[in-house]
Order: C-alpha cells, then sequence, then structure tokens
C-alpha cells in the first residue's frame, strides 16, 4: 500500500485500482486477524529446549577436565554456557505451562467444543511471550532450533494480540488440525472492523 500510495497522491491523473482474486479478501482478512496455539508445536518447542540442555550438560561433562586449568577464557564460557542454560530452563517451564493449559482444555473436548473465554492459556501464553523477550538473546540454540522455538513465540504473540483487541466479532474454540494436532483458536468472524482501522 506504501506503494500505491505516492502513485494516488501525486493528484496528477484519476486512477482506477484493479484487484484481482477480491472474492478472497474477506477470508484472507478473517486469517490475518485470527490467531491459534497448536499443542504439540509448544510441546515440540519445550523439547528442543531440554534437549539443548542435555547436550550442554554433556559437553561440560566431557569438559571437566579443563576446569583443573581453568583460565579466564574458559570461565567466562562456563558462565556463558550456565546463562545459556538458565535462559532455555525459564523458556521450557513457560512452553510446559502452555502446554498444561492446553491439555486441560483438551481433556474437556472430544472433537469440537466453543468456549467463552481462554483462561489459564491466554495467561500462560503472555507469560512465556515475556519471558521468551527477556531471555531469547541468551538462550544459544542452533539455527534449526531457534527457528523451533521463535515460530512458537510468533504464534504466542499474536495469540496474545489477538486476544488484546478481540471483542464480539470473535469465536474461541479448539479442534483438531486435519494432521490431528489439538489446537485452541480465536476466530476472527467479522473483519470489518479491525479492517478499517
Amino acid at each position: 500500500t506504501v506503494h500505491l500510495k505516492r502513485f494516488f497522491d501525486s493528484g496528477r491523473r484519476k486512477f482506477c485500482l484493479l484487484i484481482d482474486e477480491a472474492h478472497n479478501l474477506v477470508e484472507r482478512a478473517r486469517e490475518m486477524y485470527s490467531a491459534e496455539l497448536i499443542k504439540e508445536d509448544i510441546l515440540a518447542a519445550k523439547q528442543v529446549l531440554k534437549q539443548e540442555n542435555r547436550e550442554a550438560e554433556e559437553l561440560s561433562k566431557e569438559n571437566a577436565v579443563s576446569v583443573m586449568n581453568e583460565n579466564d577464557a574458559v570461565r567466562a564460557a562456563n558462565r556463558s554456557r550456565l546463562e545459556a542454560s538458565r535462559a532455555r530452563e525459564r523458556a521450557a517451564a513457560a512452553l510446559e505451562a502452555c502446554n498444561k493449559a492446553l491439555l486441560k482444555i483438551r481433556r474437556e473436548c472430544d472433537d469440537f467444543q466453543v468456549w467463552d473465554g481462554c483462561g489459564e492459556v491466554i495467561t500462560a501464553a503472555e507469560r512465556f511471550c515475556g519471558v521468551y523477550e527477556e531471555v531469547s538473546k541468551d538462550l544459544k540454540l542452533s539455527a534449526q532450533n531457534a527457528a523451533v522455538v521463535r515460530d512458537v513465540y510468533f504464534a504466542a504473540r499474536h495469540f496474545v494480540n489477538m486476544h488484546d483487541e478481540m471483542e464480539d466479532d470473535y469465536e474461541i474454540y479448539s479442534n483438531y488440525t486435519p494432521e490431528r494436532h489439538f489446537r485452541f483458536r480465536l476466530q476472527c468472524m467479522d473483519p470489518s472492523r479491525k479492517s478499517s482501522e
């Protein structure tokens, strides 16, 4: 839209904007303003953090021999590993809270369930977002594992943002994806309010 604005604001010519696939705009807007948390994604991110900590512990045991000859560089590396381990533990604990909140809901949901509110899920998602924003620079994950955790963070952040702006034009429900993954969804039913902002 920024690129088009300069043409329409020029005042020199009259323009007509033709939108291809306009029949999809409402559905695209609904999707853009909807958000979901998928339990299996949260669990995978938690497992990635735990696995990285296990690997770091094994490396620390292997390097324990060099502790006798510890110099400043070794102490700094050990301090950095300890900070990363603590950061991963905090993020994993926050993800476990999300997982437990979703598990509680899943136990009450056979296949599809409409909910009045988000209950513990929103509190857990907000907590994870806060922890991740605080410790993300200290996690020291491999690129692939960092992407797994970051994707869950972006989903949780979007979920929290949409929850904060949610009004009567939303439905909250839980169900299973085609892959049989459990999801808790904030579904925007009417995007006109948000689109006009």
